[in-house]
């Protein structure tokens, strides 16, 4: 067959140094720094996780995106790694320590008013349900942070709390610790 001189006979890659390049929020950049570590997985492998780190950050904003070009490298070369995969890619940006979290759907926002419905027992034993105005913080993976308005070791209703109504009398089905 004869091969005009723009066509391509073949490629040529190596996967031993397989980097990605991920597009950071303008508002996140002050908080990206070199050698950073990023958790990295693949619909192709569901529920792995492959460790990266930030190894280049682009001096440049990228003014119609406001994003800025951030690469990383895996930590340990994995074959099952391809050129071109589509990845979803979490940087840490912030750490907190010794923080009130509870599942997002446990929120529960009315007429201006974010609060989660505590269980509480009365003097005939029986659960009921009281009402408490929280402050919400970050949200990531389901998880959100409570900034006020809960104590550590509060039962927090995880399902079913739209229906419910200050003093409603609920039973505890299942407890599940650290929510």
């Amino acid at each position: 067959t004869m091969v005009a001189p723009s066509l391509s006979l073949g490629k040529v890659s190596s996967i031993s140094d397989l980097e990605i390049t991920i597009s950071v929020a303008e508002r996140y950049i002050s908080r990206v720094a070199l050698n950073q570590k990023a958790y990295v997985n693949f619909d192709a492998y569901p529920g792995e996780i492959f460790m990266a780190k930030v190894t280049k950050v682009s001096p440049v904003l990228d003014t119609l995106t406001r994003t800025m070009n951030v690469t990383l490298e895996f930590e340990s070369t994995d074959k099952r790694i391809k050129a071109g995969m589509y990845a979803n890619v979490k940087l840490i940006t912030e750490e907190k320590q010794d923080v009130s979290v509870i599942p997002v759907t446990a929120l529960v926002s009315r007429n201006g008013e974010d609060f989660v419905y505590t269980v509480k027992e009365n003097e005939s034993g029986e659960n009921y349900v009281e009402k408490r105005l929280v402050q919400p913080g970050i949200k990531v993976d389901g998880i959100m942070e409570i900034k006020g308005g809960l104590s550590l070791g509060e039962i927090v209703v995880t399902k079913g709390q739209t229906l419910l109504n200050e003093g409603d009398l609920v039973n505890v089905v299942s407890l599940q610790d650290g929510e």
